[in-house]
């Protein structure tokens, strides 16, 4: 059996590395961050109209913006619509350059009052950004 040097080695262990789907792929999606976003009433020319923060019962559907960075290949991210803790609705959605707009839209009925978020999740499922807003009763 041969012996393996020092460098000989490091080669091992950067083959390893690689071979374990750590390589530079996993580390262009860490770069994945939201740059901006919100929720509000619509989407007009890229940008995001009437944001808030609560919204009444009878808004009938929102929409989530985001403008996504530092994907270094093309990726998706995921809105995932949250409503008192109770996934409502997941869009993916595709990233194709290192800057990039993206929204997903949800009806919600007059009986969903309460707390909402909008998770915004990479690839790996890791949550990059949330949104939190209310429906509130016209009461």
């Amino acid at each position: 059996m041969r012996q393996v040097g020092h460098r000989g080695m490091l080669i091992i262990m950067v083959l390893v590395w690689m071979a374990s789907g750590t390589c530079l792929h996993a580390e262009g999606e860490a770069g994945v961050q939201v740059a901006s976003g919100g929720v509000g009433l619509e989407v007009m020319d890229r940008e995001l109209v009437g944001a808030g923060e609560a919204f009444t019962a009878k808004v009938g559907q929102l929409y989530c913006l985001t403008r996504i960075t530092g994907a270094e290949t093309p990726t998706t991210v995921s809105h995932v619509w949250i409503y008192n803790d109770e996934e409502r609705a997941r869009v993916v959605l595709p990233v194709r350059s290192k800057s990039w707009r993206t929204y997903s839209s949800k009806r919600i009925q007059p009986l969903e009052v309460g707390r909402w978020r909008v998770e915004v999740r990479d690839a790996q499922e890791r949550v990059l950004e949330s949104f939190a807003f209310d429906i509130v009763s016209e009461d």
